[in-house]
């Protein structure tokens, strides 16, 4: 009884080379995710602008809704760094006084992120000076909205970042548009 040989050729993949290709193409994905769609600021602009958005549509349709009157009101806030952060908070109209909302807590954009407000064309200015500050908009009971307002959060750029800006419009009949998105949106039709 002889012993016979045989050769046999390996067919397929060792579970190491199958795991340096996985590697090889994560990391290709990776650089290519952080090269197109990687850029963190304007993410962050564009949820600060929904968040706004979704917050302002909610209470134009309470205004009218449970019959009350909802003011959005802006205001620089000093953090214990020194850093100021704009930030703004939804107000209703309660017992002849403006009163914060329990259900919408107040929010603070970004520390870089400016603000500027055009009302019925003019410009706005936070007054420090000011002991009570008017809404720089609002939604009444009949569905209006307070004036013709532009609203525009912006990061300018800078040598870490590229400039993002996100604009709004409050039209006399109480629609607020997201002019930025709206625009964006276009170019895909």
């Amino acid at each position: 009884m002889g012993l016979k040989i045989t050769s046999q050729t390996q067919t397929g993949f060792t579970l190491i080379e199958l795991l340096i290709v996985v590697l090889i193409i994560g990391m290709s994905a990776a650089m290519v995710v952080m090269g197109i769609g990687g850029d963190h600021n304007q993410e962050e602009a564009h949820k600060e602008a929904q968040e706004f958005l979704l917050s302002g549509q909610y209470l134009a349709e309470q205004a009218v809704f449970r019959g009350e009157t909802y003011g959005a009101f802006f205001y620089p806030q000093e953090e214990e760094d020194g850093t100021t952060h704009w930030c703004y908070q939804w107000q209703r109209v309660r017992d002849a006084k403006w009163q914060p909302l329990e259900e919408i807590l107040p929010r603070c954009l970004p520390d870089d992120f400016e603000v500027e407000i055009f009302i019925d064309k003019q410009p706005w200015k936070y007054d420090e000076s000011l002991e009570f500050h008017d809404p720089v908009m609002g939604f009444y009971p009949s569905g209006e909205g307070s004036a013709s307002v532009n609203l525009r959060f912006f990061r300018k750029a800078s040598a870490q970042h590229e400039a993002n800006e996100e604009e709004f419009l409050l039209a006399p009949m109480g629609e607020l548009h997201w002019v930025t998105e709206e625009e964006r949106l276009e170019k895909f039709q």
